[in-house]
Order: structure tokens, then C-alpha cells, then sequence
């Protein structure tokens, strides 16, 4: 298994240092940087949406569809969040001022 990492890792930096500012190269570099299951999907998706953007062969229903989708996730998270912090600090703020609640 590591004789078969260390023989991609090889193949693999050498086509990214033939065009360094290709996309392919980029996709490799971004590969090389840090295992997927170690990234955060969803940032990973805007990561490959930005990526996809570039392309040539961008399909713009796709692009549009995957950007729509990506904020609408995004409103929820914020509202979500919001609503979170939002108890947290009345909480807190009861706490202050109602120790004997808590």
C-alpha cells in the first residue's frame, strides 16, 4: 500500500509541475493537500463548485443549480446557528442573573 502511495504521489506531482496553473493541475494539488475524509463536504463543494466554474465544458444549468443549492443549505445552517446561539446567550444571560435557576 505505501509503495502504491508513494508511486501515485510521484506520478501525480509530476503532472502538476508540468502546467502548475492547469486545472487539472490545481485538482491534483488540492487531492495531494489532505485526504477528502479529513475535509468538510460542504466546503469542499463550494471548493469544487469555484473549481467547475473555470471549466470549459461548464454546464451553466448544473453551475447555477449547485451554487443555488449551496446557499440554500448555507440559510439554513445560519438560521440554525443563530437560533443556537441565541438560547446559549439567554442561558447565559439568565444564569448572571438568576443563579439560583441554574
Amino acid at each position: 500500500m505505501e509503495e502504491a502511495w508513494k508511486f501515485t504521489s510521484e506520478h501525480l506531482k509530476n503532472l502538476e509541475s508540468h502546467d502548475p496553473e492547469s486545472e487539472l493541475a490545481m485538482e491534483v494539488k488540492h487531492a495531494l493537500e489532505l485526504p477528502l475524509y479529513w475535509r468538510i463536504p460542504r466546503l469542499e463543494a463550494r471548493w469544487f463548485i469555484d473549481v467547475y466554474e473555470r471549466r470549459e465544458d461548464v454546464n451553466l444549468i448544473l453551475l447555477e443549480f449547485a451554487k443555488l443549492n449551496f446557499y440554500i443549505v448555507q440559510g439554513f445552517y445560519q438560521q440554525e446557528l443563530k437560533q443556537v446561539s441565541t438560547k446559549i446567550l439567554v442561558s447565559i444571560h439568565l444564569s448572571l442573573f438568576y443563579p439560583y435557576i441554574y
